[in-house]
């Protein structure tokens, strides 16, 4: 089979817009080839993450507006996505003086 060349097993996919439309359907096909999901994105991603979670994969979330966001919002965001089996992520500590979004972590 064709997707036994893609396998993501043991890989972290960073998905941006994963709340709805192409960045969604771009988490979903990720995790269904066995990618842990980090996504970005200015709202929620609430269904995104029980579809992820469903198909048994960890899920992580940063709410934040890329637009505003600072090098060091980033940074402190992608120390959160080291998901490892068993373990929850931690949120990020930002360093930045102005709030730009919250950081939820989800682990099935």
């Amino acid at each position: 089979m064709i997707l036994d060349s893609f396998k993501l097993d043991g890989k972290v996919a960073l998905v941006t817009g994963a709340a709805q439309g192409l960045g969604q359907g771009m988490a979903l096909a990720l995790a269904e080839a066995g990618a842990d999901i980090a996504s970005l994105d200015r709202v929620g991603c609430e269904g995104t993450c029980e579809a992820v979670r469903a198909l048994g994969r960890k899920y992580c979330e940063s709410v934040v507006d890329l637009r505003a966001a600072s090098v060091e919002d980033l940074k402190a965001a992608s120390i959160s996505w080291s998901i490892t089996p068993g373990r929850s992520a931690a949120p990020p500590r930002s360093t930045s003086p102005r709030p730009t979004g919250t950081m939820s972590c989800r682990s099935t």
